[in-house]
């Protein structure tokens, strides 16, 4: 059985790398960046709601969170967020 967080990891990572491009652009486009950052933010949400299901989904969110805590700030709600599904996931798992 696959971890369903990967999947969110993957589709996070996919909207942050958009975000990123849209803010690096010489070319400023107000839609394609508040796309980019509501895709982004949606994507964030899936990943703080989807419970890792397996030890290496664990490892995973929090090397994945340290890994954005490094590159950018992250929100103090997203954190909370993350750390009581993790929280909970650890708790579900043998």
């Amino acid at each position: 059985m696959v971890d369903p967080i990967f999947a969110a990891l993957e589709q996070h990572r996919a909207a942050y790398a958009a975000l990123t491009a849209a803010l690096a652009t010489d070319s400023f486009d107000g839609h394609a960046l508040a796309l980019a950052n509501d895709v982004e933010a949606r994507a964030l949400n899936v990943l703080a709601a989807t419970p890792a299901t397996t030890r290496d989904g664990i490892v995973a969110v929090v090397q994945y969170v340290a890994a954005q805590r490094a590159t950018r700030e992250v929100s103090p709600e997203w954190e909370h967020r993350l750390a009581d599904s993790l929280a909970a996931a650890i708790a579900a798992v043998p």
